[in-house]
């Protein structure tokens, strides 16, 4: 888990819980099913900090938690209602983290 400042109050979320993390200039939004939370640091800072195998990154601006990707769609991760591209340099190291079936 890891504790996020909303307002005035840490809150805390278990890793399990965050779908993925969204970099939008110096701020970092960590996103679950429930809600966003803006953080002002950046989204490299929270990857650094989480350092877990579950979270990989797909993009300059994304990281996913692997165990929530529900869709691939050429380019595009799917993790539930949410779409995210992928760039294709990162592809492999996603693709190598999920099982298919051949």
């Amino acid at each position: 888990h890891i504790f996020v400042k909303n307002e005035n109050t840490f809150i805390r979320i278990p890793l399990s819980d965050i779908l993925y993390l969204h970099a939008d200039r110096s701020y970092c939004h960590i996103v679950t099913e429930e809600k966003s939370y803006v953080q002002a640091v950046s989204m490299n800072h929270v990857f650094e900090q989480i350092n877990h195998k579950d979270f990989i990154r797909i993009h300059r601006s994304h990281v996913v938690n692997v165990n929530k990707v529900t869709a691939i769609d050429g380019n595009i991760v799917r993790i539930g209602k949410h779409s995210l591209e992928m760039s294709k340099g990162m592809r492999d190291d996603l693709m190598s983290r999920l099982t298919f079936l051949k």
